[in-house]
């Protein structure tokens, strides 16, 4: 029968607890007192060129966003006319300049480097297209500060789940019995108080009567266009 090591011989406990471990194979440390012979290990640290790093990051910074230009303009399927056009510096602020640069470079013309300003009819079937599963452009819809209506839902699947309790009220049928009204507003037309009042009519159930109006409701439609440059 072995003789028990006493804590002061010269045999540390600690020590005997980590050779045990040791022949179990396991390499996790034991938390142990120091004895005052015993000092902690000295961790030394690599030294950090600093200007290097900051140099290395300013350089891929530069490659980075200069391959990103040269692609935007030369080799994407739809090139922007110059470096404004490729990032978010208000160059094409108004409808003016924009239908200005359909006019002098392409139909399809970029404004921004995600977005593309289509004066094309021909695609109108192609971009309002009923079929098929897209998501709406986030940036456009954060505008308005409301997340949760239907119509500011970017995820499809969402959004479709909260349109479906309104579908009842644009049904055909629904539309077809609205018809005389719609005729009434139709015939003192002007096209975009026109469109509020039935807008107003259909979603709020009233009307802010623009037609009766003498300018048409002139300072509401300078608003909503005014609201194209923001």
């Amino acid at each position: 029968m072995s003789r028990p090591v006493a804590y002061g011989s010269g045999l540390h406990l600690g020590h005997m607890f980590r050779f045990l471990r040791c022949l179990k194979g396991q390499r996790d440390t034991v938390a142990v007192p120091l004895s005052r012979t015993q000092k902690l290990p000295q961790i030394t640290h690599g030294y950090l060129n600093y200007p290097w790093v900051a140099l290395t990051l300013a350089t891929s910074s530069i490659v980075y966003f200069a391959s990103l230009l040269f692609y935007r303009l030369f080799l994407h399927r739809a090139p922007g006319r110059n470096f404004l056009d490729q990032s978010w510096l208000p160059s094409l602020a108004t409808m003016r300049a924009i239908t200005t640069l359909c006019v002098m470079v392409s139909p399809i013309a970029r404004i921004s480097p995600y977005e593309l300003h289509v004066n094309d009819s021909s695609y109108y079937e192609k971009l309002y297209r009923q079929d098929g599963r897209r998501n709406k452009y986030d940036w456009a819809y954060d505008a308005f500060g409301a997340p949760m209506p239907s119509i500011c839902s970017v995820d499809y699947d969402l959004h479709k789940r909260r349109r479906t309790p309104l579908n009842l009220f644009f049904s055909k049928v629904n539309v077809a019995s609205r018809q005389r009204m719609i005729q009434g507003l139709a015939s003192k037309l002007s096209i975009s108080a026109f469109t509020r009042d039935v807008a107003t009519e259909f979603v709020l159930g009233k009307n802010y009567h623009n037609l009766d109006n003498e300018n048409f409701g002139a300072d509401m439609t300078n608003v909503l266009q005014s609201s194209g440059a923001i």
